[in-house]
């Protein structure tokens, strides 16, 4: 299946924040940072909050809000009903995550079905 998504043209306004596929570590995490994961959602947030993981901001429009990374990839891909849509994002950055949340949405499905077959 072919991704809608060019990666050559896509930027990361945050600039030089060091993002692993390593696990995040809430302790180790310093407020105005990226999260410590490979999800597209953190090239648009930072969490700002040690104390609550969930408090992020937005690095384009610079709005706060709770309930972490997915509500960040809504708020980027302009999905509308749980948060407010960024007037800022790219058509780009919306199809990343946009094609993030089918992603994790089609793969909790196939989880599901696999549970159900048990």
């Amino acid at each position: 299946m072919t991704s809608l998504l060019d990666n050559s043209d896509a930027h990361n306004t945050a600039g030089n924040v060091n993002v692993s596929s390593a696990a995040s570590n809430a302790s180790s995490v310093p407020i105005g940072r990226k999260q410590k994961s490979n999800d597209v959602g953190w090239e648009f947030g930072i969490l700002i909050d040690e104390k609550n993981q969930d408090k992020v901001k937005c690095i384009l429009c610079e709005k706060v809000f709770s309930r972490g990374g997915y509500r960040l990839k809504e708020h980027v891909a302009n999905i509308q009903g749980n948060v407010a849509p960024c007037r800022k994002a790219s058509k780009n950055n919306q199809l990343k995550c946009k094609q993030a949340l089918m992603d994790a949405k089609n793969k909790k499905k196939k989880t599901r079905k696999k549970m159900k077959k048990r």
